[in-house]
């Protein structure tokens, strides 16, 4: 039988010089409530951010500034999002409570995002300024449930003239490798077709809006794409765009690092067995 030792967190431990799960010595606790052996509790796998497509909301307009609605079932801690893709490099990106995570432009065009920390009580709609001039703009509201409370969205952002245009690489300095979602952005100075998104990525073809949007027409209007991807990498380099021709393109790779998880996987069966421990010291838990 082996002595447990209550810590101040409550749980109760081995007593010093046991053999722990870290030690080489270590053998799989005995459920003393019968069946099979369990193991020692560890923590839960944090899940991946998730973009809710049905949610997100969409405008455009051909002025400085314009009125975006909120995501639908937004909660606490939530991340807002909003991209705009703008036929001009005059930008002015900002929302009152928003933070800007970056803008950059080429040539006539530019695409930014702005973001904050949901709570809660956001509804009906919020005034975005795009220009300093009138423009044409397009944007899009998106609600990221899951994401890290405490650590900012990261960001590279990329420009040039191409029809296969490659996002840049980015590696979070904040975090390593966890279940993070990456998201690239693309936004063109004209209305283009943007005929595949990078390998691997998602493109939101929801019933509420495309994965594409566009504005005006022609060379006086502007594009915007984006599309996601869950992989737990430290660094992600994303693929290439398709468009319909040669363009000058703004783009950015935006990481969201996941909401720590909470609790430990086994912990009730384990706390069960520590229960039976305390209820009948005679029983051998560890052997």
């Amino acid at each position: 039988m082996i002595p447990l030792t209550r810590r101040k967190s409550g749980l109760w431990v081995p007593e010093a010089g046991i053999v722990t799960p870290d030690d080489p010595g270590w053998v799989t606790p005995r459920n003393p409530l019968g069946g099979p052996q369990i193991g020692w509790p560890v923590p839960l796998q944090a899940a991946f951010p998730t973009p809710n497509l049905t949610d997100h909301k969409f405008a455009s307009w051909d002025a400085t500034s314009g009125s975006l609605d909120y995501p639908d079932n937004i909660s606490a801690d939530d991340l807002l999002l909003i991209l705009a893709s703008s036929d001009s490099t005059d930008t002015a990106l900002s929302a009152t409570g928003y933070n800007l995570l970056w803008e950059n432009s080429r040539d006539d065009g530019s695409i930014g995002m702005l973001w904050r920390r949901a709570t809660g009580s956001e509804s009906g709609s919020i005034t975005v300024t795009t220009n300093t001039v009138s423009e044409q703009n397009v944007l899009i509201h998106m609600r990221i449930s899951g994401a890290h409370t405490t650590t900012d969205p990261e960001v590279t952002a990329h420009t040039l003239k191409s029809a296969t245009p490659d996002p840049a690489a980015l590696n979070p300095t904040n975090w390593g490798t966890e279940d993070t979602l990456w998201i690239v952005c693309l936004g063109l100075d004209t209305v283009r077709a943007v005929n595949t998104q990078p390998s691997g990525y998602t493109w939101d073809s929801t019933s509420n809006g495309d994965y594409t949007r566009t504005t005006g027409s022609g060379t006086l209007g502007a594009t915007m794409s984006w599309a996601y991807l869950q992989s737990a990498v430290a660094s992600e380099d994303p693929g290439t765009w398709a468009i319909a021709s040669n363009t000058d393109c703004s783009m950015g790779t935006v990481g969201i690092r996941p909401a720590p998880a909470a609790g430990f996987s086994g912990e009730e069966e384990y706390h069960d067995m520590l229960r039976a421990r305390e209820q009948s010291p005679n029983v051998t838990v560890w052997s």
